[in-house]
């Protein structure tokens, strides 16, 4: 009961989160005039890496920023062609490379490159990390 009294009920105009999980925007951030700043999550990438023959697994998740929020549908649309083309990237890397974390600005790069290529010129504005694991 007085949990119910201290927290207010949820807006009638609140966003019933209508965005997909992983997905946000940013105001105020990149973009032109005042465009909102967005990311794109590609949560749980499974792959084994070159040469490991099938006894090592890499596990990653993928956020990549772009600046025109307007994208997201996009983005959300040719999600299959973009998990392609990062499991691309990362699963003709060997163990050796995947493990050393001086790597992972030229796997950014070739991501960005890789997906540029999907969406168009200078859509990635940035590509993290939030997960890589390597068992």
């Amino acid at each position: 009961m007085i949990a119910k009294k201290l927290v207010p009920p949820p807006s009638a105009h609140a966003d019933s989160g209508a965005a997909k999980a992983g997905e946000h925007a940013e105001k105020g951030k990149g973009g032109k005039d005042g465009e909102a700043e967005a990311s794109f999550m590609l949560d749980n990438l499974v792959l084994n890496p070159a040469g490991s023959g099938g006894g090592r697994y890499l596990l990653a998740s993928v956020s990549l920023r772009y600046a025109n929020a307007a994208l997201k549908e996009k983005f959300a649309s040719r999600e299959a062609e973009i998990r392609d083309a990062i499991l691309h990237v990362l699963g003709t890397k060997s163990v050796e490379e995947l493990s050393d974390f001086a790597n992972r600005e030229r796997f950014k790069k070739e991501i960005t490159e890789q997906v540029d290529a999907i969406m168009g010129p200078r859509t990635v504005a940035g590509v993290f990390f939030s997960q890589f694991v390597l068992q």
